[in-house]
């Protein structure tokens, strides 16, 4: 009897890590990527799209990656610029954008952290072009 009762409580625990590794949420305000081995699979709730909800991947073989679906806002920190008229200007700069092509987003920058790096070298190299 404790010998059938171990093995359906191991049992149980595995069908448990399995389901637990197969549904994943994705909320109202993000947009989802199933990665098979580091290639996109599918986009789920991309803009344009209303699909929230739970959704099912493959376990062990997939993972997901979750992109915020809102604006997005990147602060750059304030700098001390030289306009061309030799006038020292203190400019404080923001961007807001929104990840419209979440597969392309995937493809080019992988993550947020890169893409706040690259935004922000655009913006300072714009700033300085513009002053």
């Amino acid at each position: 009897m404790n010998r059938r009762l171990t093995t359906w409580g191991v049992i149980a625990f595995g069908v448990l890590i399995v389901l637990l590794n197969t549904l994943f949420v994705v909320e109202q305000r993000q947009q989802a990527i199933v990665v098979r081995f580091g290639e996109p699979v599918r986009v789920i709730n991309a803009p344009g799209e209303n699909a929230p909800g739970l959704k099912i991947k493959a376990p062990f073989l997939e993972n997901v990656i979750k992109l915020d679906k809102r604006n997005l806002k990147l602060e750059a920190d304030q700098e001390e610029v030289i306009a061309a008229d030799q006038e020292r200007l203190v400019v404080d700069a923001f961007v807001r954008y929104r990840i419209s092509n979440p597969l392309q987003y995937y493809r080019t920058l992988r993550d947020e952290r890169t893409a706040n790096d690259r935004i922000e070298r655009l913006l300072n190299s714009s700033l300085r072009q513009i002053l």
